[in-house]
């Protein structure tokens, strides 16, 4: 019987290629997450060898990555933050240029990253993306330590037969070794509705009111979880506030942040029931109310 070899073409990379740094998907990919390394991926594509640049719309980059804009423009937030490309606006009707920046520049602090993601310092990120961020970032950091686990135990070992030192004779060593010693402390009580119920109510409100700043939802999750814990307001009873107020004429104007919600909320809730009754309360009577 004849052998039947088979011939297998193999790709040429001499006619189309774009390179991305092995660094960038051995380390950088699994702290980002799926998402970001995408778009960072079509980024090197688009750009030219020299100058490294490239302007494709947020519309081209979700069609051709099958994303929504919404998850395209957080992507690039991303990416901004940990120094992988620089966006420079060109104009109101033009595409936003791209520069996809060297190593050096780079974000490789990633403790410092994860310390400053957790006080809350990056509000360039929003809510959903920074937890992922945050749990990514210490499973990271965790494995980056395992392998020196030995050298540090040697090391206490050293310092343990050392005889003790003052502690007035050398303060700076003393304060570095709380700092690195001291735990990250997130904010707490914070669940996946608090943040929910956040995005969804900014959702809303940027749906009406497209110019509207964007707000530090990680105080707005705060709040909401007040309304939880202190007020003892279930997650349905919160949701269904915030939709019934964004559909009302005068509510909507007014309840522009979680803490509106929070404040007004039994008027409001009283105000569903007395139209559900068949009796309202007048505009007049609530403006009298509001501004008191």
């Amino acid at each position: 019987m004849e052998k039947i070899e088979r011939q297998l073409k193999i790709r040429n990379l001499r006619k189309k290629y774009f390179k991305v740094d092995n660094i960038f998907l051995d380390d950088y990919a699994q702290i980002l997450g799926v998402i970001p390394s995408m778009v960072y991926v079509y980024l090197c594509r688009c750009a030219g060898n020299i100058k490294q640049e490239c302007w494709p719309s947020q519309k081209k980059l979700a069609e051709e990555l099958a994303l929504s804009r919404p998850s395209v423009n957080k992507a690039i937030k991303i990416l901004e933050y940990f120094g992988f490309i620089t966006k420079i606006r060109v104009g109101r009707h033009c595409n936003n240029r791209y520069y996809l920046l060297d190593k050096e520049y780079w974000n490789k602090d990633h403790e410092m990253m994860l310390k400053r993601l957790t006080e809350g310092d990056v509000k360039e990120i929003d809510v959903r993306s920074k937890q992922g961020l945050i749990q990514r970032l210490t499973r990271f950091i965790s494995i980056e330590r395992r392998p020196k686990r030995k050298e540090t135990q040697e090391k206490e070992k050293e310092i343990s037969t050392t005889p003790k030192i003052n502690i007035n004779s050398n303060p700076i060593s003393l304060d570095r070794a709380v700092i690195d010693k001291s735990p990250i402390v997130l904010k707490a009580d914070i669940i996946s509705s608090d943040i929910e119920a956040a995005n969804y109510l900014w959702d809303c409100i940027k749906e009406r009111l497209p110019n509207f700043k964007e707000p530090n939802l990680d105080d707005w999750a705060d709040e909401i979880s007040k309304m939880r814990r202190i007020d003892k307001r279930p997650r349905e009873e919160i949701m269904g506030a915030i939709e019934w107020a964004q559909q009302n004429n005068f509510w909507q104007s007014n309840i522009l942040s979680p803490v509106k919600l929070r404040k007004h909320f039994d008027m409001m809730q009283s105000q569903a029931m007395s139209k559900t009754s068949g009796s309202k309360i007048s505009p007049e009577t609530l403006k009298k109310i509001l501004e008191s």
